[in-house]
């Protein structure tokens, strides 16, 4: 049997496995449980999916970022937040990546993530002059370098 974890079988599917110990006066049982995980939710918008694990990528982050970006809501991406306004799939409307050991220019696969209101880029060591496309995020309100 596979180790415990949660396993992506597909982009809507994933298995869970558990192990828990039960120990009684005199014997010691091992039960194992599966458990489904629910991908019935929409994902992520495409464009917005491409661009961040471009984003990923680009800068090597290695926070929880696997699988689908918005869904399932158990397992959001630390950093990101979403909305569903004017979509049938979630858009990543907020992206926070203070901190986070950022090196080189701002990576040009954030231009892609057209609904985004909030961005923070702040404290790391980016280099470059800010990019002009950061002028064409018509729905960006809060930049934060």
């Amino acid at each position: 049997l596979p180790a415990p974890g949660t396993y992506q079988l597909s982009s809507l599917q994933a298995v869970t496995f558990y192990a828990v110990s039960f120990s009684e006066i005199r014997e010691k049982m091992e039960l194992e449980i599966y458990m489904t995980k629910d991908f019935s939710q929409s994902q992520t918008d495409q464009a917005d999916a491409a661009a961040i694990m471009n984003v990923k990528s680009n800068y090597g982050i290695k926070r929880n970022w696997q699988g689908d970006p918005c869904t399932p809501l158990s397992d959001l991406w630390d950093g990101l937040n979403w909305s569903y306004a004017d979509s049938s799939s979630p858009r990543i409307i907020s992206l926070n990546l203070s901190s986070s050991g950022l090196t080189g220019n701002i990576a040009p696969s954030i231009s892609n993530l057209k609904s985004i209101e909030y961005l923070d880029l702040s404290n790391k060591s980016l280099t470059g002059a800010v990019p002009d496309f950061l002028s064409q995020l018509h729905t960006l309100r809060v930049l934060n370098l």
